[in-house]
């Protein structure tokens, strides 16, 4: 379905995290991060239920889920009428103000236990699309969905980020207790952040119907977004009973649009947040179905909201310098050239930001950031027979063994064989100097002809060794 325009949103920082390790180069090189860890929070620093009539934010003790799917028309009351909301506060744990991209962040799990008390509940562990909700053509059992959280900035003084200091109920920081609706204007403040069907991120509590969204002057249309996390129950199949006090776990899909980015910057900034909500109709906003509540802080004997964090702290360096060691050397370029061989999804060596480690990583690394030649073994800045006798000295020429990229592996395929030759030699800097020196690039025949004549010479050298 269509938008009209993106949501302005100021977590727009690009994207390094940290996932699968290259054993055995990363033993060679400096660590990238002394201090990575797996760390925990077994309470929330904030949870608070929304709801439009609610009169007590912040002091209830439980936090129900739902929504009207009759639509509201130019209402600004959303149709995600029950959701719940929960910060937690990092800056106890780990350092903000870094630049946002050095949180490699593995994975986040938040975990929420279920309460007793508001009909049986059918366990739905699939995204439900809205058309078949209201056509009654879904699964049985409606999905319990995770999103950011998002902050109103349409009018003076708004909230920037969750505060988790002394209280005083005023912007920037939204603390526990602080009403969702502006004085100012009337409309929620706070608001469930997903994806807008065109991968921006934006207000999504109306997503289900249309109508208003925060930052758009007219109402738009309803659309399907895709939630950050959807709960699962453990040993718990699909259309089956969920048990009272069942723990539900909610890990956080790094890979959609935006979401990386709004979690490195909320590392940065001291605090994560997130909504959950969910699409069960009660019997009051014209539906017949149960709907889940969801332990608080406040309550005296349920479990509260927990999070889980795998995050390594990136040494800072420049582009391309693996590392750390501020320097763009051998040791960046094998590691790379090994990840692209290995297939690995490591995005700290997603050079270009695209969310893949491949050639094209590679070639940027080569080109752009280092500015030399493809076949430039000892990265002097220039591509000549001094490298090609490097390479050959290495013995791996056609060997099928493991190569480097100071070994002759410079198409990133994990040994050194005619194509890399190839691959250099179309490349056009032998013997052309500098990669910023203009030259007349060969024809592809001479490129071959050069090349079978330099393995011939270079093979017959090392022979006579």
């Amino acid at each position: 379905m269509s938008n009209t325009r993106k949501e302005p949103f100021r977590h727009k920082i690009r994207v390094i995290r940290s996932k699968i390790l290259i054993p055995i180069l990363l033993c060679l090189t400096a660590p990238f991060n002394a201090n990575g860890e797996f760390l925990e929070w077994s309470r929330p620093d904030i949870d608070q239920w929304y709801y439009p009539s609610a009169s007590t934010p912040g002091i209830r003790i439980l936090g129900p889920t739902f929504a009207s799917l009759g639509g509201l028309g130019g209402s600004i009351d959303p149709a995600r009428r029950g959701s719940t909301m929960f910060g937690f506060n990092t800056s106890v744990l780990i350092e903000t103000g870094l630049e946002p991209h050095r949180y490699a962040i593995n994975s986040i799990r938040i975990g929420l236990t279920m309460a007793p008390g508001t009909g049986e509940i059918i366990y739905d562990n699939t995204y439900d699309l809205v058309d078949e909700i209201i056509e009654g053509t879904d699964d049985s059992g409606r999905p319990i969905e995770l999103y950011g959280i998002g902050f109103r900035d349409d009018y003076e003084n708004p909230y920037e980020k969750l505060g988790f200091g002394p209280v005083d109920y005023a912007a920037p920081e939204f603390e526990e207790g602080t009403s969702f609706y502006s004085s100012n204007t009337g409309a929620y403040d706070l608001f469930p952040l997903g994806d807008d069907g065109n991968g921006n991120l934006t207000d999504v509590f109306n997503s289900p119907t249309g109508g208003y969204r925060v930052g758009e002057e007219e109402q738009v249309p309803a659309w399907d977004t895709v939630p950050w996390a959807i709960g699962m129950v453990s040993d718990l199949n699909p259309g089956a009973n969920v048990p009272y006090e069942s723990e539900y776990s909610f890990d956080v899909d790094l890979s959609a649009p935006n979401v990386l980015d709004y979690l490195q910057q909320s590392l940065a900034d001291g605090g994560v947040g997130f909504f959950v909500t969910s699409l069960h109709q009660p019997a009051g906003h014209t539906g017949t179905v149960a709907y889940p509540q969801w332990y608080l802080k406040e309550h005296p004997r349920g479990t509260p909201a927990t999070m889980e964090i795998d995050v390594t702290i990136l040494t800072e360096s420049n582009p391309g310098d693996f590392d750390g060691d501020q320097v763009l050397s051998a040791n960046d370029i094998n590691v790379l050239t090994t990840a692209i061989a290995s297939g690995s999804d490591d995005l700290r060596f997603d050079v270009n930001d695209d969310m893949s480690v491949d050639n094209v990583d590679l070639n940027l690394w080569v080109k752009d950031i280092r500015q030399t030649w493809f076949g430039d073994a000892d990265l002097d800045g220039e591509f000549n027979s001094n490298d090609l006798i490097e390479i050959f000295v290495a013995g791996k020429y056609e060997n099928n063994v493991p190569a480097l990229w100071s070994e002759g592996d410079w198409n990133a395929d994990g040994t050194f064989s005619s194509s890399d030759l190839i691959l250099a030699l179309s490349d056009g800097g032998y013997e052309a100097g500098t990669l910023n020196t203009v030259n007349a690039v060969p024809e592809p025949g001479t490129i071959r002809l050069l090349m079978f004549a330099l393995v011939g010479l270079l093979t017959l050298a090392w022979r006579r060794r």
